[in-house]
């Protein structure tokens, strides 16, 4: 009987040793790699998506012009090209309808507003190539065109590396990524976006992927530049897989930005 005894403990003893072994083997993930293998699958969920609709919202206050701004629109895209259509407000009032394409390399603007109409597309190259608007300053003076905020959903998945995030799972077998603003670098396109808002050092980051492990939803900000304050951007998408075409404005109706 004795020897049963020896030989259930030396058996447990086995158990133990062996899960002991498996949780040295596979420890839990830390902070740090969780967070790294989120930026990861957000890479990941980019290249899902080939084509898309989507609709976004950007609110901000202009430092220059010392006005609140708010930018609701919606566009389509296949690839990296894209076409936007968006009205820009006032302190709440009408101040400009937006039209954006981009295509290759480039992105084209033309606006129609209250206060200054642009007849034909402006295009932008290289780094450049972002949003803008364009006013009018004191005492009638044009002003550079002013930079706005991105709408590109894919462009705010590019994250570089991060090192901490907060998970949680969503209704229908989603899961949504949260950065806090500090704990994260964005990269690829996003960095090059960011580049028009220099001095940034703050931006929170919050994106949904579906079950399918694609994303639906982007919220970015608040967050500050060196011209925007306040900046906050909601993009979602839908019709993931449209068939969507979308081409440059004719050439004749191109003006080169210099």
């Amino acid at each position: 009987m004795r020897s049963r005894r020896w030989i259930y403990a030396l058996a447990l003893a086995g158990v133990l040793l062996a899960g002991y072994g498996f949780l040295v083997l596979n420890p839990e993930p830390t902070p740090l790699q969780r967070a790294q293998a989120a930026a990861e699958e957000l890479r990941a969920a980019a290249d899902r998506v080939t084509s898309y609709r989507a609709d976004f919202t950007a609110t901000f206050r202009q430092v220059v012009y010392s006005a609140d701004f708010g930018w609701t629109g919606s566009m389509r895209a296949t690839g990296r090209d894209w076409s936007a259509t968006g009205d820009l407000k006032r302190s709440g009032k009408d101040w400009a309808r937006l039209e954006s394409v981009h295509h290759g390399d480039a992105r084209y603007h033309k606006q129609t507003g209250q206060q200054l109409t642009l007849t034909q597309w402006h295009q932008f190259q290289g780094p450049r190539a972002t949003n803008y608007f364009w006013y009018i300053g004191h005492e009638g003076v044009d002003t550079p065109p002013q930079p706005l905020p991105e709408f590109e959903p894919l462009a705010y998945l590019s994250v570089n590396s991060a090192t901490e995030v907060t998970l949680s799972d969503l209704p229908g077998g989603g899961r949504r990524y949260a950065f806090a603003g500090n704990r994260w670098i964005p990269g690829g396109r996003m960095a090059a976006t960011f580049d028009t808002f220099p001095y940034i050092s703050y931006i929170p980051l919050v994106v949904d992927l579906d079950r399918d492990r694609r994303p639906v939803r982007v919220e970015v900000g608040p967050f500050n530049g060196s011209t925007l304050d306040d900046i906050t951007i909601t993009i979602t998408l839908h019709d993931i897989g449209a068939d969507v075409t979308v081409a440059p404005p004719p050439a004749d109706q191109v003006v080169p930005e210099r």
